[in-house]
């Protein structure tokens, strides 16, 4: 759905078929495909593998299009080393996860099976950022908010147990990266600002600075 949200805001029309990444591989060095479109969180451990110099990394521009729902990201030689020279990066967008669950009633099984499912993850955030986990769990925020929706009761339970803000701190609709809670916390964490918490949120400052700097030099 993101690849053809994407297409549909740029005014492109590809024909667009669904396959596996080996397969899909193997029929665009056949020339068989014009490209493969790749929505998984960086980075993915079929694409590191590469080491093709017939194959690249398109660039994606952070157009006005895709703005309102996307943020300014890039792939580096650290994330494809086979992909993009040393030191260099392609400059792609990336899209935000989220984790919803239907409204429960509190008293109900379903709602006390969630409340586990919630409790258990949270409580091993700390491990899930450790390999030989993905990378991509370093992002995870449970108290990013979302637009319009509702945090479920037992998430927040666990976040003002485990995750207290000072009084009076705002939570800011950008995610980020979550310090493992403390067993026993003395005293409430430190709210840190969107961008000392946020990957996502750092590269857009740095691409609209960026941009800034080129547009005075003009």
């Amino acid at each position: 759905m993101t690849a053809i949200n994407v297409f549909e805001r740029l005014g492109i029309r590809p024909h667009l078929i669904y396959q596996e990444p080996r397969l899909a591989l193997d029929m665009l060095r056949k020339g068989e495909v014009d490209a493969i479109v790749a929505i998984e969180g960086k980075p993915l451990q079929w694409l590191n593998q590469i080491n093709d110099r017939n194959l690249h990394l398109v660039p994606v521009e952070y157009a006005k299009q895709v703005q309102e729902e996307y943020l300014p990201s890039k792939l580096s030689s650290a994330d494809y080393p086979g992909l993009v020279p040393e030191g260099g990066f392609v400059e792609t967008i990336a899209a935000e996860a989220v984790l919803a669950s239907y409204n429960w009633a509190p008293n109900s099984d379903r709602y006390r099976r969630l409340a586990l499912l919630v409790d258990t993850m949270f409580d091993k955030v700390s491990q899930l950022q450790r390999p030989p986990f993905h990378p991509k769990w370093k992002e995870m925020a449970p108290r990013a908010t979302v637009s319009g929706w509702t945090r479920f009761k037992a998430a927040q339970e666990w976040l003002d147990r485990n995750m207290p803000l000072p009084p009076g701190s705002a939570v800011s609709a950008a995610s980020g990266a979550v310090p493992a809670p403390a067993p026993a916390p003395v005293a409430a964490p430190t709210a840190l600002a969107p961008q000392d918490r946020d990957p996502l949120y750092r590269e857009f400052l740095e691409w609209r600075a960026s941009r800034a700097k080129a547009s005075s030099n003009r």
